[in-house]
């Protein structure tokens, strides 16, 4: 967003970071180690998509790597133009890339603005 700030919006980012209470955050909790489940990743059969924004922080870019790798069927894109919310920043690259990934699992397009229902039931009935 600081090297970007006009591709990913980032005026509206800090707006909706201003708004946001931190309740997580602000808790006196302290969080346990996460569990490592890297290994268990391989179990995952169902067909997975993974993006980021090609802007968005090299720590969550790695990440993507991992699950891209670990992942039997994982489908990785990078959202040009975009960091780390690429739904938001850029919607004219990211929501087609999305639709057709879902119409190749058998999603198909609707005339309704919804845009997608389900191959197996309308859940708009």
């Amino acid at each position: 967003m600081r090297e970007h700030p006009a591709t990913t919006n980032a005026a509206g980012q800090r707006e909706l970071v201003n708004e946001f209470a931190g309740a997580p955050w602000l808790s006196d909790l302290t969080p346990g180690p996460a569990p490592d489940v890297r290994s268990r990743l391989g179990l995952i059969r169902q067909p997975t998509l993974v993006y980021n924004g090609e802007h968005d922080l090299e720590e969550f870019k790695q990440v993507a790597a991992v699950l891209e790798a670990e992942l039997a069927k994982a489908e990785r894109l990078v959202i040009p133009d975009a960091g780390g919310f690429p739904l938001w920043e850029n919607p004219d690259a990211a929501i087609p890339a999305v639709v057709e990934f879902l119409e190749k699992l058998g999603a198909r397009r609707d005339t309704r603005p919804e845009g997608l229902v389900s191959h197996t039931r309308d859940v708009h009935s």
